[in-house]
């Protein structure tokens, strides 16, 4: 057996189920996700909610608890509320923890679908009255779970093909009690449900061979009466009553003698009258259903379903009768526990319960575009489960009045064909649908590859999308082909990455009309609404747009160039791919003629997570604090029917966009209006001051996104520039943002002929945005400090010098140089042009081929390409057009002061040399800027070109002519410091899975966790470094040229963050001075591990990769602990994950050091006699002054492996603990097969366990102990 020196303790697992004490309240009926379908709270928040039911006499609930947490049952308690007797009360689990009598009641938790725990506890603290243990099972949408009244319903055959019945033609009247229960039908002829004649080839094995009507009926009446027995136990028990019928070519019904259903029915009807119309059955027709109204017409016993069956003629040659009688039954037996509920009832009887749903269908062969036909086979695993289907694009459904057909045989696929299907089960909630699309490509495009990825979409038949107007979607389907990542090539003959149901429509005002058009999609579930997919490696949504270049952008790429350059300087753009796209408007097979060319698949603008990072308006969401954001609104032409919005300062009113003019509420748009019309009122005033409110303009608007907004748009020379597609947004709490930009096929010397000449401000047409002030949209030139008289001044000279708000233009034009200098450097801009070039390279020339009306050599204007032909010429122009623009702009202004060195470490006595190609140079040697508010120079500023450094100093240089300033020139000088290297620089500190945002911090709009990601770096030397040349160029990206924080001192820690104001909120702005700045290029840290590269001046500083996973500490998965490199002034190896430790504090240690060394004293002192000296309890984190138990505790898991589990101090980074086994107590040995990881979990009090166990269950032969020794680092 297995021996220890520890004490062993068994481990008992028990498993329990929801139970009820029928004497006291209870919890009868809870619903975990509502959507809004069921009621929603006193906020309008379609909330989850928990009922509680007093079966006993009216009394008062106050002490009672509800709770989520097993370790908590007092979690949230009842205030003093009287629940009538027999009656419910609803408690709202939102979250919000509202507890005032007579008021609707918040629990402080909501319900988690996928199941938890939840108990109703006595006021006592510990006695569970109802008990969902441990844990409920998951839930569904809109559907409740609590105690049913009643059983299951289940639909059962009452009569079926097949069954005995009597029939009689008749040849003279008979009254009508032969449609009744006790009439005396032994002279009447046996036979079998099923009867006709005519129908051989279709019916042969249902109609039997007593079932043939020839003898007896052709020819001698067109009318047959049949008598159908069937038995009822409990009338009581019948929900609903189907029969279904294949008919040729009428009947009536009778239900013991009333009449319940008829098709083609003679009037008057006699014993031999004929149907007042033809019918003919066909192969695959399916049954046709009648309700029937069977209230008070059941016995319990037998009872008679009477057909009167009618041809059109007694000589007719055809004539068939199957009839189905299919019974909707409620089970007497109630369930034993609670179960599901279809039909939520807040505050009354629950409903009727339903098992869990069968599962999802599974197809054999999933969605693909194929050349050959198969057979599709379809299968669900619980017995007893049937599958509905539909090839019409339709939901299946089981409905009795109209029922899909039944799956029963494989379905053979030989065209394009859309298959959904749906299990069902009697006595459960419906199976989840499903539906994959079958695309038959004709044998031209088999072969179809392509670089980018394809995109196959298909309206299987139905058309044309709607026009762009329209408020309906055309149902489609879409398949996407991504490259295969070995050969680069997309192909038909690979598995699809998405596979969807969509619904598509025409987008855009002028281009809807063209052949190439563009389309919104939504990708959908089978229910026709959102579904998030997550396409060629964008985030995760269901809206989508398949942008279409036809007229104006022979380049292909003018849309994606713009959006990516704005991501790249920090102003959030739309994320863009390029896909070749097969359009199949008319069904059948996809040819050459469904090919539509290159698209830009494209998210569209909306506040998401992972899209416009703004808090989500609801409609709920209406108190002061929630109705402050966020919201998008643009000045553009409203749709048919839009709502607007006025705003002084606009020409035409303002569009919603979210929330849009549908869902906004009075008191939001209210808000919104006001607050925009503030920001009028505030620009117009002298000083930027609103008269009213007290707040200055940049209280309401973010400065420095108008000003990025205006370059973006002026670059481009967009005509439509601020007045059309001009966006805006505001986050909740936040001001008001320019942007996102939108749509620019027609800019950058595009076809369009207004951009034409890049050397001026904007075309000289009446059409065109004011570049400096337009009356259409005032706020960009109030903000800038231009005049209405401004307006329409089309190419403008030294706009400097006529500016009202000298300060904020100094700033456009402080920003353009500043851009000039990065992002907007022409190297730059040519690498995105070039790349987005290299993509399409091989499809523009399908494009093209495809669209022969274009004439893609055409260029509109002066012709600024300086090479290639055709498509070619086209990117060479964007090229050349770009840089005449950048350039023309760049002499519009003075430019900055060009340095003799740009910075860095020089030596004690540097001269540096400052040049100014227009005005003198206005210089500061403190970091300050020379020109002070106003466009003075300051006081602290030399009017000068060189400089002597004698000490490290930052230069900050303008050029000034007495009435304009150029942008500034900064750097950094460094004297006596030392370049950062592998020998002075460590990471010191690794947040890659931040804990989730609190509930303020979503308020506050940070909604996702890995906002919160930061990087530290630590100095461990005794010098200054230079940390200039230090980049991370893998993991993230981010560079410290030009950041905050260029030096750091000996001993300092430094900090990279992903979101500083996301950082800021959450660790406060006493670390704000240590940001040297955020990560770029929308870059993250991986939350499973990953590659982290940190580059210097002579290569690699660090180059390590970091895992989730043991032997990585994994407690800094998920739970906010951050990785912390132990002991780092020993610059430890960063590769070795025995370096690395979880941090003390479950957010991390950001800026600082959270290690406790054990400080003076004597270590090997055992103050509390328990057998531990002072420096082990303080490695395991107990304390030397407490006498204290066994440190090793061991147990047995679920399957028979032993554990052995023990602390350690995370802060005792000088503490090293080791675990030795052995086999005699003599030698000992580290762990090696003996023992392995289990598992490392974070106390929350500054101490990790972390748990081994035996590989195998534990045997009676093995013999081993365990130790734990402690060594000083």
């Amino acid at each position: 057996m297995i021996q220890l020196r520890t004490s062993f303790t068994a481990l008992a697992l028990t498993l329990f189920l929801a139970s009820f004490s029928r004497a006291e309240f209870l919890i009868n009926e809870f619903l975990a996700e509502n959507t809004g379908t069921s009621l929603n709270d006193e906020d309008g928040f379609p909330a989850d909610w928990i009922e509680i039911y007093n079966p006993g006499p009216a009394a008062s609930i106050n002490g009672y608890h509800l709770t989520d947490d097993p370790t908590n049952l007092t979690k949230w308690t009842f205030p003093n509320v009287t629940i009538p007797a027999n009656g419910y009360l609803l408690v709202y689990a939102t979250g919000k923890d509202r507890i005032v009598p007579g008021q609707p009641l918040h629990s402080n938790f909501s319900l988690d679908i996928d199941g938890e725990f939840l108990a109703l506890v006595k006021p006592d603290g510990t006695s569970t009255v109802t008990l969902f243990s441990p844990e409920y099972p998951g839930q569904y949408s809109d559907v409740s779970y609590g105690n049913g009244s009643g059983g299951p319903v289940f639909n059962t055959t009452l009569h079926a093909i097949g069954d005995p019945l009597t029939y009689l033609v008749p040849t003279e009247n008979i009254g009508s009690t032969w449609q009744m229960p006790a009439f005396n039908d032994d002279l009447w002829t046996a036979g079998h449900s099923a009867l006709g004649w005519g129908y051989n080839s279709l019916f042969d094995d249902i109609i039997p061979e007593d079932g043939d009507l020839t003898t007896p009926m052709r020819g001698k009446n067109a009318s047959v009466y049949l008598r159908l027995p069937f038995q009822i136990d409990d009338p009581a028990g019948i929900n609903g009553l189907v029969l279904k019928m294949k008919v040729d070519d009428g009947f009536v019904a009778y239900l013991n003698g009333f009449e319940v259903a008829s098709k083609n029915k003679a009037n008057p009807l006699v014993y031999n009258s004929k149907s007042t119309q033809r019918e003919e059955i066909r192969a695959g027709d399916q049954f046709e259903s009648f309700t029937l109204n069977f209230a008070g017409r059941l016995q319990a016993g037998e009872n008679i379903l009477a057909l009167h069956g009618l041809n059109d003629s007694p000589g007719s040659s055809d004539f068939l009768l199957i009839p189905e009688l299919v019974g909707e039954v409620q089970s007497t037996t109630p369930l034993p526990g609670p179960a599901y509920l279809s039909t939520p009832t807040p505050n009354n009887t629950n409903g009727i319960p339903s098992f869990a749903p069968p599962g999802k269908v599974d197809f054999d062969i999933t969605s693909r575009a194929f050349t050959e036909e198969f057979d599709l086979d379809l299968s669900v695993p619980e017995s007893g489960a049937v599958i509905y289907y539909t090839t019409d694009g339709s939901l299946p459904s089981n409905s009795t009045d109209d029922p899909s057909p039944v799956y029963s045989d494989p379905i053979t696929i030989d065209s394009t064909t859309l298959v959904r299907a749906r299990a069902y089960l009697s006595g459960s909630l419906p199976g989840e649908g499903r539906t994959e699309g079958y695309f038959l490509l004709d044998p031209s495009e088999a072969d179809f590859s392509s670089n980018l990825p394809i995109v196959l979409l298909s309206t299987y038949g139905g058309g044309s999308p709607p026009a762009s107007g329209a408020t309906t979607r055309k149902e489609s389907f879409m398949l996407i082909y991504e490259p295969d990542p070995e050969t680069g090539r997309a192909s038909f003959s690979a598995t699809p990455s998405i596979s969807t149901r969509s619904g598509i429509r025409k987008r855009g005002s002028s281009s809807a009309g063209f052949p190439k058009y563009a389309m919104s999609l939504e990708s959908w579930d089978e229910f026709n609404e959102d579904q998030n997919i997550k396409p060629l490696g964008l985030s995760a949504e269901a809206d989508w747009i398949l942008n279409a270049r036809y007229t104006f952008d022979y380049s292909l790429i003018r849309n994606p160039f713009l959006y990516e350059l704005s991501n790249q300087i920090g102003q959030w753009a739309v994320k863009t791919r390029f896909v070749e796209l097969y359009n199949d408007v008319n069904g059948g097979n996809v040819t050459s003629a469904d090919y539509f060319g290159v698209y830009t698949f494209m998210e569209k603008i909306e506040p998401d997570n992972n899209r416009l990072d703004i808090s989500k308006l609801d409609p709920w969401e209406n108190s002061p604090e929630e109705v402050t954001g966020g919201y998008v609104f643009k000045n553009d032409r409203p749709d048919p029917g839009e709502p607007t919005f006025n705003v002084s300062g606009f020409q035409r009113a303002l569009v919603h966009g979210d929330p849009d003019g549908i869902e906004i509420t009075s008191t939001q748009k209210s808000y919104i209006t006001t607050r925009a019309n503030e920001v009028t009122v505030a620009l117009r005033q002298v000083n930027g001051i609103h008269p009213t409110t007290g707040l200055h303009f940049s209280e309401y608007l973010d400065v420095d996104t108008f000003i990025d907004h205006f370059w973006l748009n002026i670059l481009a020379m967009d005509p439509d520039w601020g007045r059309l597609s001009q966006f805006f947004y505001q986050d909740r709490g936040g001001k008001i943002v320019a942007g996102p930009i939108w749509d620019y096929d027609r800019t950058m010397g595009s076809r369009d002929g207004r951009d034409d000449n890049p050397r001026r401000w904007e075309a000289n047409t009446n059409d065109t945005s004011s570049t400096f002030f337009d009356l259409q949209f005032e706020w960009f030139g109030l903000l800038f400090g231009f005049e209405p008289s401004d307006d329409d001044t089309r190419n403008m000279s030294n706009p400097q010098l006529k500016t009202s708000r000298p300060d904020v233009f100094q700033k456009v034009i402080d920003r353009w140089y500043a851009l000039r200098s990065d992002k907007f450097s022409q190297s730059n801009l040519n690498a995105i042009v070039d790349g987005m070039a290299a993509e399409l390279s091989e499809a523009q020339v399908r494009n093209f081929n495809k669209w022969t009306a274009l004439n893609v050599n055409s260029i509109s204007g002066t012709n600024f390409a300086t090479e290639g032909a055709g498509w070619n010429r086209q990117i060479s122009h964007l090229k050349g057009w770009l840089k005449a623009r950048s350039e023309w702009i760049d002499d519009q202004f003075f430019s900055p002061p060009t340095f003799s060195q740009n910075g860095g470490i020089v030596a004690n006595g540097f001269q540096l040399n400052m040049t100014a190609p227009q005005g003198g140079v206005y210089y500061t040697a403190d970091g300050s800027d020379p020109r002070a508010l106003g466009g003075t120079p300051s006081a602290s500023s030399f009017n000068g070109s060189i400089v002597t450094l004698n000490e490290t100093t930052t230069v900050t240089a303008r050029a000034y002519d007495g009435a304009q300033w150029g942008a500034p020139a900064s750097a950094t000088f460094v004297i006596g410091a030392d370049l950062a290297g592998p020998t002075n620089l460590v990471i010191s500190e690794i947040m890659y899975q931040p804990a989730e945002p609190t509930q303020d911090e979503i308020n506050a709009g940070f909604t996702n966790n890995n906002q919160f990601e930061y990087l530290e770096l630590l100095n461990i030397s005794g010098n200054i470094l230079d940390l200039t040349n230090v980049s991370f160029t893998d993991g993230i990206d981010f560079s410290f040229v030009g950041a905050a924080i260029t030096v750091l001192p000996p001993g300092e820690r430094v900090l990279v963050v992903r979101d500083q104001a996301a950082f800021e909120h959450r660790y406060g702005l006493g670390v704000s001075s240590l940001i040297a700045g955020e990560f770029a290029n929308d870059s993250g840290l991986s939350g499973s591990g990953e590659q982290i590269i940190l580059m210097g001046f002579g290569g690699d500083i660090r180059n390590f990769t970091y895992n989730d996973k043991y032997p990585w500490p994994e407690t800094a998965d998920g739970d906010g602990p951050s990785l912390v490199l132990i002991a780092p002034i020993s610059n430890p190896n960063h590769d070795d994950a025995v370096n690395w430790r979880a941090s003390v504090d479950a957010a991390g240690s950001a800026g600082s050091s959270d290690a406790a060394p054990f400080g003076p004293g004597d270590k090997t002192v055992d103050n509390d006699g328990d057998g531990l000296n002072a420096f082990a309890e303080y490695a395991y984190g107990t304390s030397d002054l407490v006498f204290g138990g066994q440190i090793i505790t061991s147990s047995v898991d679920s399957n028979g492996r032993f554990t052995v589990s023990f602390p350690k101090n995370l802060a005792a980074d000088d503490a090293l603990v080791v675990v030795e086994v052995s086999t005699d107590m003599v030698t000992w040995t580290p762990t090696g097969e003996t023992l392995e990881h289990e598992d490392e979990t974070h106390n929350g009090d500054g101490t990790s366990t972390f748990t081994l166990r035996t590989p195998e269950a534990a045997t009676d032969v093995t013999k081993f102990f365990v130790r734990l020794r402690v060594y000083q680092r």
